[in-house]
């Protein structure tokens, strides 16, 4: 729930920047004026995917970096490395 919240806290800001870019691109000319519309639109697709992530994220998301993988705690050897029972 809290990666919903987050996704849509980080779309919000990168639509109210993309509003501005595109709200000055459209007052000036010429080649500017391409290079803010296609901004805008970068900052509208990056807000979109800040959604889809926060909404397809599962787990913490720290998950990973402070404890490592999942089975970094089970002690490895010889016998279980190689598949050898005895």
């Amino acid at each position: 729930m809290h990666m919903i919240v987050f996704g849509v806290l980080h779309a919000t800001a990168l639509l109210v920047v993309a509003f501005f870019v595109a709200f000055a691109a459209a007052k000036t000319g010429g080649l500017l004026r391409i290079l803010g519309g296609l901004l805008a639109l970068w900052l509208i697709i990056l807000a979109a995917a800040s959604i889809w992530v926060g909404v397809t994220h599962k787990g913490h998301p720290m998950r990973g970096w402070m404890e490592g993988p999942a089975n970094a705690a089970a002690p490895l050897n010889a016998a279980t490395a190689n598949n050898v029972t005895y």
